[in-house]
């Protein structure tokens, strides 16, 4: 099953968990949060959660949520077009939870946040030189199926 439009919180969610998951031992991200798996779990759905709002904000039928029977999240992935790849400081701090974040994660994890981003930001004008391109962001399958 897809997800579709109905009760999108809910799924990106449980989208947010199969993420974190996946991603939790990766370098980038043991960077970023620091810290142990259990401290790194909650800031880390946090962030996908918001990061998932903000896309479907912008361009919906980019998320692609494949569940299971059970409603399980199986495999996760967003094919973000350029024109909604970033967004502006305002909706980073409005829509991305900024400054929620640096307030209940501290302001080391925005700092390491941004920072990373801001490279990302660049390699990626660099590479594209200004075409249209599509991203593919997010690419997860369950820990238990890989």
């Amino acid at each position: 099953m897809i997800f579709g439009n109905n009760n999108d919180n809910e799924q990106d969610t449980r989208a947010s968990v199969v993420i974190s998951q996946s991603f939790m031992n990766t370098a980038s991200y043991v960077e970023i949060f620091r810290g142990t798996e259990e401290s790194r779990k909650e800031v880390m759905e946090f962030v996908f959660r918001r990061n998932l709002y903000m896309v479907r904000q912008k361009c919906p039928e980019s998320i692609r949520c494949i569940t299971d029977s059970e409603g399980n999240v199986v495999c996760f992935f967003m094919l973000v077009p350029s024109f909604a790849a970033h967004s502006s400081l305002f909706e980073k701090i409005v829509v991305g939870g900024i400054i929620v974040l640096a307030f209940w994660y501290g302001f080391d994890i925005l700092k390491r946040l941004i920072r990373i981003a801001d490279f990302s930001d660049a390699m990626e004008k660099d590479l594209m030189k200004g075409r249209r391109y599509y991203s593919l962001q997010r690419m997860v399958v369950a820990p238990a199926l890989q």
